[in-house]
């Protein structure tokens, strides 16, 4: 796991460092994002582009709008794990159903046995 870590932290690094040497470049804005987002790594993008926007007056406001897509990859990120569908659910609800209307009738057929006698 420590090596995967430090690919990723690697892959990160790299593609930051692409930003900030083509920082007037959106191609660049648009790798670091798109790789942000395939490893699940959206907070150290805003991270970034915070630290930007803080320390960097003349960058700010390029860093401010490189943080709303940033967002908006969150969003987009968060709606596409969303709930599963319905058709899914549904298949669950009769599997739940059929297991309790199993321990209801297992549970009940001992009582019906002690009634008949």
């Amino acid at each position: 796991m420590g090596t995967e870590r430090k690919g990723t932290e690697q892959l990160l690094q790299d593609a930051w460092q692409d930003v900030l040497a083509h920082f007037d470049d959106d191609d660049a804005h648009a790798r670091f994002l798109a790789q942000c987002a395939a490893l699940g790594s959206l907070d150290e993008a805003g991270r970034r582009y915070r630290q930007v926007r803080d320390g960097d007056p003349a960058r700010a406001a390029a860093a401010e709008r490189r943080l709303d897509d940033v967002l908006a990859a969150a969003l987009v990120a968060l709606t596409d794990a969303r709930a599963p569908t319905p058709r899914r659910r549904t298949r669950m609800f009769w599997l739940v159903c059929g297991v309790c209307a199993g321990l209801i009738g297992y549970a009940i057929l001992p009582v019906l046995r002690l009634l008949a006698r």
